[in-house]
């Protein structure tokens, strides 16, 4: 006998969260982990970049200024391939700890981080600072990984990414 499965796909994107819903019955006919795939997930940065000027104003109360938000970019002196390799090298690191504190430790935490690690390093070295333009590369590298065993996925893993980037820059 098949069961009904109620299938809920979502996208968390640069620290604010945009849910898409999407409810469909079907018969569960083998075990199935659905995750948003990266063309939903640049639908919603869209979105959300699109409502930042909006929530920036309400929240400093300021509804008439032309320029609500700077972009988020990481420093001119990342983009040198010295400081490129040791900024990788960190996120390398601090991305493979996170994710096995925040989930568990399993092999799929290394690979995960080592692709985030070379994308992130690739991206500086293309002169792109933009961290959302970040974001969907690694997202896209890191969709070539099977998360089939895994408690995350590409998007999930490069919003991780990109928000522990985020954390650096604040203490930069």
């Amino acid at each position: 006998m098949a069961w009904p499965l109620l299938t809920v796909s979502g996208c968390y994107c640069l620290g604010l969260s945009q849910l898409h819903v999407n409810v469909q019955l079907q018969p569960i006919t083998r075990r199935e982990i659905v995750h948003p795939s990266i063309h939903q997930c640049i639908l919603s940065v869209d979105r959300i970049r699109a409502r930042l000027p909006l929530l920036n104003a309400q929240t400093n109360g300021d509804y008439d200024s032309e320029q609500l938000i700077e972009d988020l970019r990481v420093p001119q002196q990342w983009l040198q391939p010295s400081k490129a390799l040791e900024e990788s090298e960190w996120l390398q690191t601090a991305l493979n700890k996170w994710l096995d504190d925040e989930y568990c430790p399993e092999e799929t935490n290394i690979e995960i981080s080592r692709i985030a690690a070379n994308s992130f390093y690739r991206s500086l070295l293309e002169n792109k600072s933009d961290i959302g333009e970040i974001l969907l590369t690694m997202a896209g590298d890191l969709e070539s990984i099977s998360y089939q065993e895994s408690f995350h996925g590409a998007f999930s893993s490069a919003n991780a990414a990109v928000n522990l980037i985020i954390q650096r820059l604040e203490q930069y």
